[in-house]
């Protein structure tokens, strides 16, 4: 998949996403997972992206889906991003950013203002995320075949745990374009360990090591959470994308600021499964109510 990305032209993506919760007892198994359905509600969230080489990028990022959406632009010569209703140290207000634009993509990923970012367009500048994958996590997998907008898709899982969180990654590869159809992340809370002061497995004598007398363990909660969320991609790969696509014209009232300091887009997903890593990449997906 991230050398079919690295040797893309042009790319045109659209993602939508969707959320769904469940409640489970603690030892209750997990439901299936079914790719090739959706079983969420859609979050207002959406990504645009369009991106041609060798150094234009038009990233329109909808949060709260109200059609005033973050936008990170390049013409080829101009980085832009403006950020509408956010906050700048003590002000608020909507703020753009001009800088002068690298000559790749991949130097685009390490500017400043690149505050955001696609699993796509990594890939497409040549950054392989999954690189030394089989270390940091717990297992990689086939799990069969999923028909995706038509196309028939290979279904990779990646598991991953945490002390208190179970992670699985679901990716949807083409079959014959190795691209990205459709990603589903899962997130299940682990029940905490009723006594953390016994060691061993069921093979061994266990050994209490010493602890208060007077403590008691953690009651077990009655269900612990699992959260799904699916990115659903539609795109294509035209031949050629108009210049006229990657013009920006600042909104009137926006305010230009210089970004300090390297917001780690670029280094941060280039470790995708990375355990230390996970909760950052997933924190613009997470519905803020429910996390």
């Amino acid at each position: 998949m991230s050398t079919a990305y690295a040797n893309l032209g042009t790319l045109d993506l659209t993602i939508h996403y969707y959320s769904h919760e469940v409640q489970l007892k603690p030892m209750e198994a997990s439901p299936p997972v079914d790719v090739a359905r959706f079983k969420g509600d859609p979050m207002p969230r959406t990504l645009k992206l369009i991106a041609a080489r060798p150094n234009r990028i038009r990233l329109a990022v909808d949060e709260n889906g109200d059609g005033n959406p973050s936008i990170w632009d390049c013409d080829g010569h101009t980085l832009w991003s403006y950020l509408p209703n956010t906050e700048v140290g003590k002000q608020k207000g909507n703020f753009f950013t001009k800088s002068r634009a690298p000559s790749s993509l991949h130097g685009l990923l390490s500017m400043p203002s690149m505050s955001s970012g696609a699993l796509e367009l990594l890939m497409m500048a040549g950054v392989d995320p999954f690189k030394g994958l089989s270390t940091s996590v717990k297992s990689v997998q086939i799990m069969g075949h999923a028909l995706i907008h038509g196309v028939e898709t290979n279904v990779v899982e990646i598991h991953a745990k945490s002390p208190g969180d179970s992670l699985r990654v679901f990716f949807c590869v083409g079959e014959d374009d190795h691209l990205l159809y459709r990603l589903l992340i899962q997130v299940r809370q682990l029940p905490p360990q009723q006594n953390p002061g016994l060691v061993g497995d069921k093979f061994d004598c266990l050994v209490q090591h010493k602890e208060d007398p007077y403590a008691t363990a953690a009651p077990m909660p009655a269900t612990t959470q699992l959260m799904q969320i699916e990115c659903d991609s539609t795109f294509s790969t035209p031949d050629r994308i108009p210049g006229s696509t990657f013009v920006f014209k600042v909104p009137r009232g926006a305010r230009e600021f210089t970004p300090i300091n390297q917001q780690s887009i670029f280094n941060g997903t280039s470790t995708l499964m990375d355990k230390a890593s996970i909760p950052g990449l997933l924190g613009n997906l997470k519905p803020a109510k429910r996390w």
